[in-house]
């Protein structure tokens, strides 16, 4: 004989109440405000550490050309000023050795005889070349700012030039003791020897941001402006107060200083632009021994000015 089993009354799953589910979605919430920050300090760390990079393969190169010419690269190279003609800047002249010798020579290599990037004479086969290794990450922006008249590449890395302003670099007349690793014109370049400050107590290169739109022409390669190819120790990094640039540089589209570009108009010859850059708490610069370092934005304006210059007697003990 068979025995049923009596299986009793069914048992029904629990549904959540909506206290629970609250409670859940909070846990959920508090855990994804935690791990952001993380994520979003490892992606910075991340950009930093490939911005750093970048900037040590033109300690490299600077060091690669005066081994080879017997000189830094000069700031520019003084051309007749025209429609036509342009400046070449420093950055052009290490782009053989950064891999870049098909540009250098399509361009015109050290005589830069296409004329500007945005004149007839630009080169076709120089169109809309992006030059990567020139952007750090964090800046966000693109490598390229290409429209009908302005094919110019962009570069986060940028020139310390002697003095404090446009006006003494145009002129050549800035005070003594204020001579850096770049000034204008060819015959102007240095020798490491002549930086009596020491190599590893002077920068070379430092970081600048590109501008908010391909007519915002801040971080150009080869526009000879402050901001576009130029900085000064005029300011400490990523100071609030606003750089002064050309009008065609600076407007009021251009001067975004929740974005840390700071400008104003400024066509009277005393044009100066700071470092910048979308780090936390400072800049990335390249010293004159190729050596890369963090410089804070909190550094005394005299110690950031010491470190500008090649000769001024000042050595400065960095951490």
């Amino acid at each position: 004989m068979y025995r049923i089993l009596s299986q009793g009354p069914h048992k029904h799953r629990r549904a959540f109440t909506l206290i629970e589910l609250l409670v859940v979605i909070a846990i959920i919430a508090i855990l994804i405000g935690l791990l952001l920050p993380a994520v979003q300090k490892v992606r910075e760390a991340s950009a930093r550490m490939k911005c750093q990079n970048n900037l040590k393969q033109l300690g490299l190169a600077l060091h690669n050309h005066h081994d080879t010419i017997g000189k830094l690269p000069p700031g520019t190279k003084g051309v007749t000023l025209s429609d036509i003609n342009e400046w070449p800047y420093l950055l052009h002249y290490l782009l053989p050795y950064l891999e870049q010798s098909g540009y250098y020579t399509a361009i015109g290599e050290g005589n830069f005889t296409p004329g500007k990037p945005w004149a007839v004479a630009w080169p076709a086969v120089a169109n809309n070349i992006s030059l990567n290794g020139f952007i750090c990450p964090s800046d966000g922006r693109s490598p390229l700012k290409v429209s009908s008249s302005n094919r110019l590449p962009s570069s986060n890395y940028l020139g310390i030039f002697s003095g404090t302003n446009d006006q003494q670099l145009w002129s050549n007349n800035y005070p003594a003791g204020q001579k850096s690793a770049f000034s204008m014109g060819v015959n102007r370049a240095i020798r490491l020897t002549e930086i009596t400050d020491g190599t590893s107590n002077t920068m070379a290169i430092s970081e600048g941001l590109t501008g908010v739109s391909e007519a915002d022409f801040r971080g150009g390669f080869y526009t000879n402006r402050a901001g576009c190819q130029f900085l000064n120790a005029a300011q400490t990094p990523n100071s609030s107060s606003p750089d002064r640039m050309h009008s065609f540089t600076c407007n009021a589209t251009f001067n975004q200083p929740s974005q840390n570009l700071p400008c104003t108009a400024d066509n009277g010859g005393t044009a100066a632009a700071t470092s910048r850059s979308r780090h936390t708490g400072g800049v990335n610069v390249v010293l004159c021994d190729g050596s890369v370092r963090f410089i804070t934005d909190s550094v005394p304006i005299a110690t950031w000015q010491n470190l500008a210059w090649i000769a001024d007697g000042q050595v400065v003990s960095l951490p």
